[in-house]
């Protein structure tokens, strides 16, 4: 099973959802690329998105990444570590 997911991960191309809490605490989701290497999710956005600094303040997430055609299937959990590499 774990290797299904590695492949899923590896050959899906769509983005991830991402929710989070912005600093005046409402929810919120977005969409994001991601590129999955060495068992880590890495996320594409600016250093300067509202997104980071979300994160940054309140690391809780949940993330989905899903197609909306079937056959339907994917992924979705989540996270509690955010990491800003430039």
């Amino acid at each position: 099973m774990l290797d299904n997911l590695k492949e899923y991960l590896n050959e899906s191309l769509i983005p991830l959802r991402i929710s989070g809490t912005t600093n005046s605490g409402w929810p919120f989701v977005m969409s994001l690329w991601y590129v999955y290497l060495d068992e880590k999710i890495y996320l594409a956005t600016q250093i300067t998105a509202k997104v980071v600094e979300y994160l940054t303040n309140n690391p809780k997430c949940a993330y989905e990444i899903a197609s909306d055609t079937p056959p339907y299937c994917g992924i979705r959990g989540q996270a509690l570590r955010i990491l800003c590499v430039e």
